[in-house]
């Protein structure tokens, strides 16, 4: 009884620590990047990941406009350093 008790107990522990949880917005993490890895959660049996790409997009261009807001050279305009970072 105990050895079932105990490979009983073994299992929920183990079934509880490989399911997947759903995202949760770390703090100051930007919106859509937030929203891109909660797309990838929803489709995460899905083979096809491309329902995300939009939100992927929105995340990086976001992440360049606070690169150019807070961490430009201070000879550089905005307008300067968003052409360098969307050159391509």
């Amino acid at each position: 009884m105990r050895k079932i008790f105990i490979l009983l107990l073994f299992f929920v522990l183990f079934a509880g620590c490989t399911c997947q949880r759903m995202p949760r917005q770390i703090e100051g993490e930007l919106l859509p990047c937030y929203y891109f890895r909660d797309c990838m959660y929803r489709n995460a049996g899905n083979k096809d990941k491309s329902v995300c790409i939009d939100y992927a997009k929105e995340c990086r261009s976001f992440i360049r406009m606070n690169k150019c807001n807070s961490d430009r050279p201070e000879d550089m305009k905005f307008n300067d350093c968003w052409l360098y970072l969307n050159q391509k």
